[in-house]
């Protein structure tokens, strides 16, 4: 985030958000087909999408699929309630990790959010994309010793709000209302979207 002139600054991020809110607070669905795995599951779920297309089984993880650490948004809102409490105690720039800690498996979410919506989501097992890592985990220590942070909600969690925003909004929120809810013909995009590296953590 941006400083004053004459302020520290810190930059926090993030590894995959959940991007629903048990609130309602941040209601606008994505524009378009969603780009990352948790909005792209809600609308297979909801049946706007017909299937999710994840990128490769033969990683070095589990079950042969990309481990990614998936956050909630309202943690991450939480994260940078306090850093921006603590920005006048900051000079230069600081770099904090928010994240879980704790990897899941593409096929680990496709389940979690199955069992929360009642029902096997389709997927497509497709080749990997070149430049994808088998395993990328935030590492948060710095923001617990520094803030006190840690995430309060966990996977089940995400997939709960996710599924309860995608239910009370189906055909979207906002723009997407004015959008058809019909199925797209385009084909699936990212089952992992995350960046090519981890941001360095700062300790």
């Amino acid at each position: 985030m941006p400083a004053a002139p004459g302020a520290g600054g810190l930059f926090a991020a993030i590894l995959q958000p959940g991007r629903r809110t048990s609130q309602r607070v941040a209601r606008r669905g994505p524009r378009g087909i969603p780009q990352n795995v948790m909005p792209y599951l809600m609308q297979v779920a909801i049946g706007r999408l017909e299937r999710l297309s994840i990128f490769g089984r033969d990683y070095a993880t589990a079950d042969g699929t990309a481990v990614r650490d998936y956050i909630h948004v309202m943690d991450v809102a939480q994260a940078h309630r306090i850093a921006l409490e603590r920005l006048d105690e900051v000079t230069g720039l600081e770099t904090l990790n928010l994240g879980t800690g704790v990897g899941t498996s593409v096929l680990e979410l496709v389940r979690a959010v199955s069992a929360t919506c009642g029902k096997s989501l389709p997927y497509d097992i497709v080749e990997r994309r070149q430049g994808d890592v088998a395993e990328l985990v935030a590492d948060p220590g710095a923001a617990a010793r520094k803030w006190g942070w840690r995430t309060t909600r966990n996977l089940a969690a995400m997939c709960r709000d996710a599924w309860r925003f995608q239910l009370l909004n189906p055909a979207g929120f906002g723009d997407d209302l004015t959008r058809s809810a019909a199925i797209p013909t385009a084909r699936s995009l990212d089952a992992d979207a995350m960046p090519r590296s981890p941001a360095p953590d700062h300790r």
